[in-house]
């Protein structure tokens, strides 16, 4: 079975083992409301050459434009500035409102990549002192 160890019989689909690599690692920021359910989640991965890589933020339907996403990349910047990180590097699709969110952060479109599936904008964060 792919994804299982210790003769565990779960089954770890492909698309989810680097979510699980980063819980493993508590590379995962958690945002919950007063009732401590989850609403907002970002998901990334501090590297050994001073990048972070942000490879998801995501909010419940119901808390966006409520800070929440605002809220988790200032802990992951603040986490990572902690860590001696140096930038936060991220890709979105090109049509995606996300990167609106991107730029109004100051985060700085570096390129546009053709992608697998369809057009990614990367953006960068230089979070050095």
């Amino acid at each position: 079975m792919a994804g299982c160890t210790n003769n565990h019989p779960i089954q770890i689909p492909h698309n989810l083992s680097a979510l699980v690599n980063s819980i493993k690692r508590n590379e995962l920021v958690i945002a919950v409301n007063a009732d401590g359910e989850i609403v907002g989640v970002v998901h990334y991965r501090h590297r050994k050459d001073g990048q972070t890589t942000l490879y998801s933020i995501v909010v419940d339907g119901t808390f966006r434009l409520k800070e929440v996403g605002r809220a988790l990349l200032y802990e992951l910047k603040n986490e990572a500035v902690g860590k001696g990180q140096k930038s936060i590097l991220l890709k979105c699709p090109t049509e995606l409102e996300a990167n609106k969110f991107y730029e109004a952060e100051h985060f700085s479109l570096v390129t546009t990549d053709a992608g697998k599936l369809r057009p990614l904008n990367i953006w960068t964060l230089s979070i050095q002192d």
